[in-house]
């Protein structure tokens, strides 16, 4: 009797469920061709404090599916790419998200930095034969900076990539390389972003301690049991933002009382005197996250008292708009690949 072929791992690193639903498409498509796969999560596979630990990884074909942060791969998948073991000419594909545009029955192209382009690096140099990319153009999650999409135009976005992945996963099946010619068109948008994409990681983490949580907040400890990174400790009863943190908004967004924010006043303040400060803008820029980090002990304890807690929460642009969490699309009804904001909670925690 012939035994069926092992599913093709697919791992993937999600903050608000793009990158999920990415893995769970890409397995779909090709369980339907035939060859069987699963989407597995690497905070189920590699806890979140060990996942540089990729010691262990397949021997076999596999997939490793990540956002883009900051124009580059978050810096767990960087620390998880360096530690795997010499490759062998082991076949690998990854799929690395960004950001598309919905315009009129088009996506605009995101911008990918170095995301897809220095995890192919470090693959090389350990030895695994990168068998395809794919840029995946999805709804942005950032609610930073904007208003998150509406689920039906974020649900459209979805399908109308989904021909071209279908397109990419069947020369997978078939044993070709797969590199759509996108990849090398937005060459040079990658190369105009590179300085930012450098300082990426380094800005991530800023970015991370701009996180508060207002009046709201019950202290039901849901954001730190859900973080991917565990950056958040509950101090106080309240959620503490620890330089763990990679910004990548899923706390904010599954939040059920809508108590966590950004702290946009105190980005704004330290942007402004920036411009009016000594020394040239660029130098201020690049010292931010580090400011921003050294500051937030102090914000957080003014927080807790009423009037900067109110002020602060009230001009902060993401107490006021709409939040994001990716469509579920027809893939909702896998129990065995749903998401950390999908598992049962049993909360609330204990104040370490």
């Amino acid at each position: 009797m012939v035994s069926a072929p092992h599913p093709i791992p697919i791992f993937y690193l999600t903050g608000t469920g793009n990158t999920r639903r990415l893995a769970r498409e890409i397995a779909a498509e090709m369980a339907a061709r035939g060859r069987p796969a699963e989407a597995r999560s690497l905070e189920r596979e590699v806890p979140a404090e060990r996942l540089g630990g990729g010691r262990a990884w397949p021997a076999g074909f596999s997939g490793l599916c990540y956002p883009t942060h900051c124009f580059n791969a978050p810096w767990p998948i960087l620390k998880l790419l360096w530690s795997m073991p010499p490759g062998g000419g082991r076949e690998i594909f990854r799929a690395g998200t960004r950001t598309g545009l919905p315009w009129g029955r088009r996506v605009v192209w995101g911008v990918s930095g170095l995301a897809l382009w220095l995890p192919w690096l470090l693959l090389h140099l350990k030895g695994y034969r990168v068998r395809g990319v794919w840029a995946a153009d999805l709804p942005s999650n950032w609610v930073t900076v904007h208003p998150g999409m509406k689920p039906g135009r974020a649900e459209a976005v979805f399908s109308r990539q989904a021909p071209q992945l279908a397109a990419w996963v069947r020369s997978l099946v078939q044993g070709r390389r797969a590199f759509p010619a996108k990849l090398f068109l937005g060459i040079i948008p990658d190369l105009l972003v590179l300085p930012l994409a450098l300082a990426g990681p380094y800005a991530a983490f800023g970015l991370g301690r701009l996180f508060m949580a207002s009046r709201r907040c019950t202290g039901c400890g849901r954001c730190a049991a859900r973080c991917p990174q565990k950056a958040v400790r509950l101090r106080h009863g309240r959620p503490y933002w620890t330089w763990r943190c990679l910004s990548c908004m899923r706390c904010l967004n599954i939040c059920p009382e809508k108590a966590v924010y950004v702290m946009h006043p105190a980005l704004a303040a330290v942007l402004l005197i920036g411009l009016s400060g000594p020394g040239p803008y660029w130098l201020w820029l690049l010292a931010s996250p580090t400011l921003l980090g050294l500051a937030y002990p102090i914000l957080f304890i003014l927080a807790r008292f009423g009037p900067f807690g109110r002020l602060w929460a009230w001009a902060s642009l993401t107490s006021h708009w709409r939040h994001y969490l990716a469509p579920e699309g027809s893939l909702n009804a896998s129990e065995d690949q749903k998401s950390a904001r999908e598992e049962p909670f049993t909360g609330p925690l204990r104040r370490p």
